[in-house]
């Protein structure tokens, strides 16, 4: 096979092939690489001409260049430092930056020191808590991190006032020259104190001696909204969930009329007692004081009662009107000097049976406490008929009937006498004046 060109052999193809590598190497579009790629494939289309079996290689060889670099183009890792500028831009162009707060320039340099890539994104605000220092943003991120020797704020500040700064794999940015105070117009804001001095007029508000109408103030023209309300109470169809849980229950009405027939106040007089009368009603009642009168009369005339009292008696004198009878009186015998022993063993006779009779004798002493004679829960009252010592006397005091409830309730008892005076106690200082009597009774074979 003829041909004005050179025939390419084996090593032909294989520097066809190492041109063709050269020319794409490093080559990302444009119009020279149209036109060498354009050149290149006309002369291996006139080369092959001379050949089908180089043609075929020729061919080949195109599909697979077109093939690497297709799968180049969409290969992740491709072009990265393309792919990085257009995510930021869309991330810019988006809004979607983060705020970052770091207390100060020396925390903020460390973290972005040691930060991996992907951490932080462009267009990220970098906030400084320290008032004095600008805040900053993420204007670029790098491939190959870049150590920043932080040495103080104002060496920051001065190398971003001429540009970014690279700190690990980010560069930063100012993202104000300078912070504003806010809290002036914080606390001017919550003054409330009108500080502009706006006066009522200027404020739209109305003159103090404005008195609104009834529509302004939204008034019931002439009871309306009064009737609807109690058109609609009294309709039967109203509040049926209210009628439907009063249905069955007493009206206000029954039960006023139910507790006026109870008796609700009950009423007395001192010593009565609570009970109830044959209707089953409670009332005010007495102690009722049985009449023993009878009963004591029969005792006492018995022959077999009071048998000690009895035998004492026998043989003693009587004392009618404070006398002894004559006839009890026995014959006087007289001596030569006028019987003066007989009379005066008879006399003392007649003295020693008058006393005897007279220990039998029972006198009452009716006395008062009242509510304001007692002291410490102790009062005295005079006792005509007892005497001071009480191994002569035996004293017995007991209570009025209409005094009996109290005197049990204060839980009063007789302490001591003296001559003319008892002395009571009690539990409980009582209300009411307490009536007594102060039963005594000389004791048998005592003297005076």
């Amino acid at each position: 096979m003829a041909s004005t060109d050179k025939f390419l052999g084996p090593e032909g193809v294989k520097e066809l092939m190492l041109k063709i590598a050269t020319a794409l190497s490093g080559k990302v579009g444009g119009d020279e690489y149209n036109l060498q790629v354009q050149a290149l494939l006309e002369r291996i289309g006139q080369l092959a001409a001379t050949d089908q079996g180089l043609a075929d290689a020729i061919s080949a060889l195109t599909d697979s260049t077109a093939a690497a670099l297709t799968a180049h183009n969409e290969a992740p890792e491709a072009h990265s430092d393309i792919r990085l500028a257009v995510a930021e831009a869309r991330s810019i162009a988006e809004g979607r930056s983060r705020g970052i707060v770091f207390p100060d320039y020396a925390a903020l340099a460390a973290d972005l020191n040691g930060a991996d890539a992907g951490k932080y994104s462009v267009g990220d605000h970098l906030l400084i808590l320290t008032m004095e220092v600008p805040d900053l943003w993420v204007s670029a991120a790098e491939e190959e991190p870049q150590t920043y020797e932080y040495t103080d704020d104002q060496a920051l500040v001065d190398a971003l006032a001429a540009g970014e700064v690279q700190i690990g794999r980010y560069k930063v940015s100012m993202l104000e020259m300078a912070k504003v105070d806010l809290s002036p117009l914080t606390e001017h804001l919550l003054n409330t104190q009108n500080p502009h001095h706006v006066t009522a007029a200027q404020a739209g508000a109305r003159p103090d001696t404005w008195t609104p109408t009834a529509t302004e103030v939204g008034a019931d023209p002439a009871g309306t909204a009064a009737g609807a309300v109690s058109g609609h109470n009294t309709a039967p169809d109203a509040h049926q969930d209210i009628r439907t849980e009063l249905a069955g229950k007493v009206t206000t009405e029954a039960m006023n009329t139910a507790l006026a027939a109870k008796q609700n106040t009950l009423k007395g007089t001192k010593g009565q007692f609570l009970g109830f009368n044959d209707q089953g009603a409670p009332e005010p009642q007495n102690i009722e004081t049985p009449d023993v009168s009878a009963q004591i009369r029969e005792h006492n005339a018995d022959e077999t009662a009071h048998p000690d009292i009895r035998t004492a008696l026998t043989d003693k004198a009587d004392l009618v009107g404070g006398k002894v009878p004559a006839a009890q009186i026995p014959a006087l015998a007289y001596d030569a000097k006028g019987a003066a022993a007989a009379v005066q063993t008879a006399l003392q006779k007649t003295l020693t049976d008058g006393l005897a009779k007279k220990a039998d004798d029972i006198e009452s002493d009716p006395v008062t406490l009242t509510v304001q004679g007692w002291v410490d829960k102790a009062q005295t009252v005079a006792a005509p008929h007892v005497i001071a010592d009480e191994t002569k006397q035996e004293i017995r005091p007991a209570p009025a009937s209409a005094s009996m409830a109290a005197w049990k309730k204060a839980g009063i008892m007789c302490i001591a006498q003296g001559e003319g005076t008892v002395t009571f106690s009690c539990d409980t200082v009582p209300e009411t004046d307490i009536q007594m009597f102060v039963n005594s009774q000389m004791v048998q074979g005592a003297g005076t």
